[in-house]
């Protein structure tokens, strides 16, 4: 059975937010998919100090932190699953949440990166994965490219743990919130239509 963890990587609009995984769930679990919902925010993850000593060890295997904090059963997670849908929420121009920094720093062990060396090297070769990029933008269009920079740090944490990007969605407010769904329903199917159709090939 495929396995898809949504990882909500939000910082402020709960209701929203959790409208969209709601849907994102039901969608999935009426197609005979194991889903696992992680809201960020509710787990215990310190912030990278930078030392690096989880990208010393050499292999493809992901490393963990000397925290040892659940970012661990994160991780576990997220390599048992095939698919990932990836949503943040951004309330500031060009910037991502605080929420999903602190989370997308600590993939560092998905990096090779011995002391001495220049750069670093993705532990993944493959990317045998598939994934999904959500972003609730509340700039309300000021400036387009706010949208474009959220995704791609979405897409950049996505690709980190081996997954390729099937589909993304922006979604913007709407002026009665209760109706959010009602006016993205098609769109936050569609891509998860997609995701499942990628899984399909894959398998």
């Amino acid at each position: 059975m495929n396995k898809i963890t949504i990882l909500d990587c939000s910082h402020k609009n709960r209701t929203q937010i959790s409208k969209i995984t709601k849907r994102l769930y039901d969608f999935f679990t009426a197609n005979s998919v194991h889903v696992k919902l992680v809201i960020v925010s509710n787990t215990r993850i310190a912030s990278c100090n930078e030392c690096r000593i989880c990208m010393q060890v050499v292999g493809q295997i992901p490393q963990k932190c000397v925290h040892h904090d659940q970012m661990d059963d994160i991780i576990d997670l997220m390599e048992e699953c095939n698919a990932f849908v990836f949503i943040s929420d951004t309330n500031s121009m060009f910037k991502a949440n605080n929420i999903f920094k602190r989370f997308s720093k600590r993939l560092a062990g998905y990096y090779y990166w011995p002391f001495g060396t220049k750069s670093s090297q993705h532990r993944k070769k493959i990317d045998d994965k598939l994934s999904i990029l959500i972003n609730y933008n509340t700039t309300l269009g000021i400036f387009n490219t706010s949208y474009n920079t959220a995704l791609e740090q979405l897409k950049t944490s996505s690709i980190t743990i081996g997954a390729k990007p099937v589909a993304s969605l922006t979604i913007k407010p709407t002026k009665e919130s209760d109706k959010l769904i009602d006016e993205y329903y098609k769109d936050i199917e569609l891509c998860a239509y997609k995701l499942l159709r990628g899984l399909k090939n894959l398998n």
